[in-house]
């Protein structure tokens, strides 16, 4: 059965047509039926705010301009927050971004503080920064806990894996165990600490897998793990190319199923096993809890990003400039105007199944102008490469996989899963 549904998956099928995850989720807890979506919503929930565009690292895959350092006015980025969270009323939660957002601690406290204002009002604001974990020590961790922010820590692996891609900047002093010693701070003071890594090429060259890392991650106590593979912005040695797409596909399909497994049966799950891979967490989640389809980009933005002098962009990628940008916080009527007229045509490619449909597809203007736009070919939307689609596809493959496999005790699977995918 396990095969069958595989494969039809691969050959495009929609999931609302595979009884056998119909059954599954039947035993689920507030499962719905999986159909087709009938509409797309892109009003923001989220405003990242770009604190500073500085940093104290110097990581060998990032994608922002060494010489662009800077960083944003205290109380003019707590104005524009309050400008944007009040004509969109859909934003329900705050990053903190940069750079390295802890080097601006007076704009973290500032956004914070007028966030606190609406908080107060009844307005139900979640609060996150995203760090590399360097500069967590007692003051920054107090400020955290005042405010309720919960953190993502940029986690590598281990520490010679981490230390090796993401060297200090001004000096040579390896940072990895500053870094879960700032963890462990955070966590004693009740801070939430999630973590991302980034997987390069350069695991692959010295044989460490995705597993490999969610298991160094799994040691250091995270149950989910945000992991992303590094997408070429440029001619990096730790970038991946095009030829290691079918063996990164098959690392990350592994790591999903085997999540969906373990997150079935925790008893499974030893402590310091590897970290649940959060994309097919996520997708798992999507299953039991509301409509589905395989048709629709994975990679859209649904956020807004401020900028450090102001501006809006849709996506933190999009390369700052003002001809890129959705214009200030004073245009919240002509940006809303742009959104509904893309969640129609996002609704038109859901309901006409497309998949890969990047030429069409409501976001790539701002695409072209994204860091990571070599991923488009030849850095034009009208041939895009279908890497990304099929990335997403094998997260969904596995996760529906994993359902089925779990529900009916199929054990020969798993072996299957471990030597490539059924189709």
């Amino acid at each position: 059965m396990t095969e069958g549904v595989a494969r039809r998956i691969s050959a495009g099928a929609d999931l609302a047509t595979l009884p056998e995850l119909k059954q599954v989720l039947q035993g689920l807890p507030n499962a719905e039926a999986i159909v087709p979506s009938p509409s797309v919503h892109l009003m923001p929930t989220m405003l990242v705010v770009m604190a500073t565009r500085d940093c104290n690292l110097s990581c060998r895959y990032c994608y922002l301009p060494a010489a662009d350092n800077r960083g944003a006015d205290p109380k003019a980025s707590a104005q524009w927050v309050d400008r944007v969270l009040t004509d969109f009323p859909s934003i329900r939660f705050v990053k903190l971004f940069g750079g390295e957002p802890l080097l601006a601690v007076d704009v973290v406290r500032e956004v914070c503080a007028r966030i606190e204002k609406w908080r107060a009002n009844g307005r139900r604001l979640g609060i996150s920064i995203v760090t590399n974990g360097t500069l967590l020590d007692r003051k920054a961790v107090q400020i955290l806990s005042d405010h309720r922010i919960s953190i993502t820590v940029s986690l590598d692996g281990s520490a010679e894996i981490h230390d090796y891609l993401r060297p200090a900047a001004r000096s040579r002093v390896p940072q990895w165990t500053r870094i879960v010693d700032g963890i462990a701070l955070a966590r004693t003071a009740g801070v939430a600490v999630n973590v991302e890594a980034t997987y390069t090429r350069e695991h692959k060259a010295r044989g460490i897998s995705v597993l490999d890392v969610l298991s160094d991650l799994g040691r250091l106590g995270f149950e989910v793990a945000d992991l992303n593979p590094v997408m070429p912005t440029g001619e990096s040695s730790v970038h991946f190319r095009r030829e290691d797409w079918d063996e990164l596909i098959e690392d990350i399909f592994r790591a999903a199923y085997l999540s969906v497994l373990w997150r079935y049966d925790r008893s499974q799950r030893p402590p310091g096993a590897p970290a649940l891979l959060a994309a097919a967490i996520r997708r798992l989640d999507s299953l039991r809890q509301r409509a589905f389809t395989l048709h629709f980009c994975a990679w859209y933005p649904v956020s807004l990003t401020l900028d450090c002098d102001g501006l809006l962009y849709p996506c933190y990628a999009v390369e700052p400039s003002p001809q890129n940008s959705l214009g200030d916080a004073s245009l919240a009527t002509r940006i809303i105007d742009q959104i509904r007229a893309r969640e129609a045509v996002a609704t038109s490619l859901v309901c006409t199944k497309q998949k890969g449909a990047c030429s069409s597809c409501w976001n790539q203007p701002f695409c072209r102008q994204c860091v990571w736009r070599l991923n488009l070919e030849g850095g034009s939307p009208a041939h895009p490469p279908d890497h990304l689609c099929r990335l997403s596809q094998a997260i969904t493959e596995a996760v529906v996989l994993g359902c089925v496999d779990s529900s009916s005790g199929q054990a020969g699977t798993k072996q299957a899963v471990q030597e490539g995918r059924d189709d």
